[in-house]
């Protein structure tokens, strides 16, 4: 296995000790030789293993990882070079501020999803530059992290763009822009085009599914809990497993809407390695993992983090079709686990109609979201 050491600044060749042929002999005569034959054939193949739109192969650092061979010409293209560009990494979350108003820029919004993309960065300005690569695809997530935008910042972003690709042969396009940060992306004469809606809510009013907004998950969440009686409790390491197959019947609920290959399946698969990620990270994250159990069994999982000093986000709720109360059940307890935040973000609606209708319960604050890319024309505010 390929990681990066403990504070992200080399690259070696490991062996995970977790693995028990390794455990006993990690330094072994066979091994080492072995470890050497394959760290020559690595760094024969550093500039394609560092590719950005590979590099993702390259493990975080674990305590359990054993270094048995450096990889100085990887390491030298990883760390520091080919346009500055960095692999993400859990450490690099104190590189975020604090998230103010929505969730999009926030660290876990797109830490979450490192094994459907991969994430790199660069110091940029006063903050840094985030860029994603996922399949044949690469964008620019949000804006820079720590830096304010102005016509000169989008020319220095489209430099740093084109150092990334070695040109400018692939079209830069950013997401995730608020409507504050549209007059100056127009101001460089950017194409600014509305891509989506955040949902923000009233923690206060969240904590108790109060008014006539939330009457149906409130009658909902009131009927699973006089019925199923469930107990809340936070997630241990044990449920990992049922959790994963909790998402899996979620998944068989509605084969027709779901249909392999559909647009709604490929994001509901995406949306399962984040969802992993969260589970197995989710205390070294200071991710707040809620399991509703019922009849000795998980009726449902919510994942939630505070992002800001205003703000906390649910980024999964997960129940089970047999318990249909569970959502509203977890939306609740969720809210109340955040209950010194003002604000809580239920995150986007990816486009789609019946999910907007759900995360448009309790009558939410609806953001505007955008996407932008630079374009040799004046741009128009598209709405």
């Amino acid at each position: 296995m390929i990681a990066y050491t403990q504070g992200g600044e080399r690259v070696h060749l490991v062996l995970d000790l977790h693995c028990p042929p390794f455990r006993d002999a990690p330094n072994s005569a066979r091994v080492r030789g072995h470890a050497a034959q394959l760290a020559r054939w690595i760094e024969d193949h550093a500039a394609r293993i560092a590719a950005p739109a590979v590099r993702g192969i390259v493990s975080n650092p674990q305590e359990t990882h054993h270094p048995v061979a450096s990889l100085p010409k990887l390491t030298g293209l990883l760390i520091g070079r080919g346009g500055g560009f960095r692999t993400l990494l859990p450490g690099d979350r104190r590189r975020f501020p604090d998230a103010q108003s929505s969730f999009t820029h926030a660290f876990l919004s797109h830490y979450l999803w490192r094994d459907r993309m991969n994430l790199v960065w660069k110091p940029f300005m006063d903050g840094f530059l985030l860029a994603s690569f996922e399949g044949g695809d690469s964008f620019i997530p949000c804006p820079p992290v720590g830096a304010a935008l102005s016509p000169s910042a989008c020319r220095e972003i489209e430099a740093a763009w084109h150092g990334l690709h070695g040109g400018p042969s692939v079209p830069l396009r950013m997401e995730g822009i608020l409507e504050e940060e549209v007059p100056a992306l127009l101001a460089a004469e950017w194409i600014v085009r509305r891509s989506g809606t955040e949902y923000i809510h009233s923690t206060s009013a969240a904590v108790g599914l109060r008014g006539n907004p939330f009457k149906g998950e409130r009658n909902a969440a009131n009927k699973f809990e006089r019925e199923a009686a469930p107990v809340l409790r936070e997630l241990r390491s044990g449920d990992i497993p049922a959790g994963l197959g909790l998402y899996g019947r979620w998944l068989g609920r509605n084969p027709g809407r779901l249909a392999a290959g559909s647009f709604r399946r490929l994001l509901a698969e995406d949306s399962l390695l984040a969802f992993k990620r969260a589970l197995y990270e989710a205390d070294s994250l200071g991710i707040k993992a809620l399991v509703a159990e019922a009849g000795g069994k998980i009726a449902g999982i919510s994942i939630s983090a505070r992002v800001g000093p205003d703000l906390a986000c649910i980024f999964f709720e997960m129940a089970d079709p047999e318990h249909p109360g569970a959502a509203p059940y977890l939306f609740r307890a969720a809210a109340q686990a955040h209950g010194d935040v003002p604000f809580l973000s239920t995150m986007d609606d990816s486009g789609l109609p019946e999910l907007a209708r759900a995360k448009g319960a309790g009558s939410p604050r609806r953001v505007p979201l955008y996407q932008v890319a630079p374009e040799n024309r004046p741009a128009t505010h598209r709405t």
